[in-house]
């Protein structure tokens, strides 16, 4: 059985699209939970590529600019796109800092 080469396997400057990683970050308003801003960034395995702290601040930045909501209130949160279901809304819930489906009755009396 062929396995697939590692970037550790491939000569050195010789990288691969599935070499990069993926972060995706939802920016929240800590006291509700609400999702106001999404961020998705892409890091190719050169050079000298952002931390996870380093992108989490992008993408707080930005939702505070975007927004024009102050930052104190806004926190990150990483998520993987596979636990994404495409037409369904979210917010964070407080106690768990998870990702929960948004009930249509919160959205309604926001």
């Amino acid at each position: 059985m062929k396995q697939t080469p590692t970037p550790a396997d491939r000569p050195a400057g010789q990288f691969s699209p599935a070499d990069a990683i993926t972060h995706t970050f939802f920016v929240y308003e800590i006291d509700t939970g609400i999702l106001v801003h999404g961020h998705r960034e892409v890091v190719l395995p050169y050079g000298d590529a952002p931390g996870k702290e380093e992108i989490m601040q992008r993408a707080l930045d930005l939702a505070a600019e975007v927004t024009r909501r102050d930052p104190r209130g806004l926190r990150a949160l990483e998520v993987s796109e596979d636990e994404l279901i495409p037409g369904i809304a979210y917010k964070v819930d407080l106690k768990s800092q998870r990702l929960e489906p948004l009930d249509t009755h919160d959205a309604r009396s926001q």
